[in-house]
């Protein structure tokens, strides 16, 4: 510790250091705790599991009414469908999209964004870990080679939804002069 100051001191028993404290400590762990507390520990359950089980597994908790939580609010928001798409495809590679991800996380690795790219005719997707945005026009160009050399195609059209993948934007030359 920083502070340098002795928390606890105790006779060893061989390999065993005993601890001997308060038994009637123990339940105020609970006694202090709310509803609320108990709602985000237990992953956000509805009222009335949360009702029941704190009245049969935490009789001494606080049991006020919860108030508002906003993650159950966002979590629990309707969602729009997907409009629905009119792209025909007959062949792998006619019509590939491509999505830059930021991790809320940077990996042990350095990585902090994802290029994800998935060919609409077969559903198979690449994901590639770059460490920064400016690494995706390298990417996609090493990708597109890829194709080629591996496949004998090229990639006829790139779609990409340009909400925080504005690093692709440097590569649409590159794919004008390709065809």
């Amino acid at each position: 510790l920083r502070t340098q100051t002795v928390l606890m001191t105790s006779s060893s028993s061989g390999d065993l250091y005993p601890f001997f404290g308060n038994k009637s400590t123990g339940g105020r762990a609970f006694s202090i705790t709310t509803s609320d507390l108990w709602h985000r520990r237990l992953g956000h359950p509805g009222k009335s599991s949360l009702a029941s089980t704190i009245s049969n597994f935490l009789p001494d908790c606080n049991n006020s009414a919860p108030s508002f939580c906003e993650a159950c609010h966002l979590g629990r928001q309707p969602r729009l469908a997907f409009a629905s798409s009119n792209n025909v495809t007959t062949a792998p590679f006619q019509l590939v999209h491509c999505d830059l991800w930021t991790s809320p996380v940077t990996s042990f690795s350095g990585f902090a964004y994802y290029l994800v790219v998935l060919d609409h005719y077969t559903h198979y997707s690449w994901t590639f870990p770059l460490r920064a945005k400016s690494d995706t026009s390298p990417t996609l160009l090493r990708f597109f080679q890829y194709i080629l050399t591996q496949f004998h195609v090229l990639i006829k059209c790139m779609q990409y939804d340009n909400g925080g993948s504005s690093s692709i934007q440097p590569f649409v030359p590159f794919s004008l002069i390709m065809g």
